[in-house]
């Protein structure tokens, strides 16, 4: 990450995800709920850990194009101001094969009492199995308040049939 006096790596963030669709048409829906752990630096991550909760959607379209977004709280109580932060997503994807697909998303973080932040995102993933992935990403600051640019490498694993 890259922005006037701040340069580091983010928290890491585990949470549990559950899925509530199908629903009617293409719409997929989700739940998730997490904590971003304290292991980055303050500086880009904020202090302590971060409750968050999650709603993923996505509709997939035709010929491998896809929509998504997600809209998040998160909850800062360490923080000595703007304790509770609103993000909200838009992806656009296209999948060009069966394993490898790319994007681009808007993000924008509203923290209370303060400026929020807005970027323009795109990268690539890569689905190493069924339950494993790695992406890479590249974003630029859409406001004086966003970072100049980001550059961020990625793994994500699911547990399937953890409750059945």
């Amino acid at each position: 990450m890259k922005s006037p006096g701040a340069s580091g790596f983010s928290d890491v963030a585990p949470g549990i995800k559950w899925q509530i669709s199908p629903l009617p048409g293409k719409l997929d829906l989700s739940i998730t709920a997490g904590v971003a752990l304290p292991t980055g630096a303050a500086e880009i991550a904020g202090r302590g850990a971060q409750p968050y909760i999650q709603l993923p959607w996505s509709w997939e379209l035709h010929d491998g194009w896809g929509v998504s977004g997600m809209f998040t709280e998160f909850f800062r109580p360490a923080e000595l101001t703007s304790r509770h932060m609103s993000e909200a997503t838009f992806v656009i994807e296209k999948k060009l094969t069966e394993r490898i697909s790319v994007f681009t998303e808007y993000v924008g973080d509203y923290p209370d009492g303060a400026r929020p932040t807005q970027l323009i995102n795109s990268g690539g993933l890569y689905q190493i199995t069924p339950t494993q992935q790695v992406d890479f990403h590249v974003a630029f600051g859409l406001n004086r308040n966003s970072p100049t640019y980001i550059v961020g490498l990625g793994y994500s694993f699911r547990v399937d049939g953890l409750f059945r």
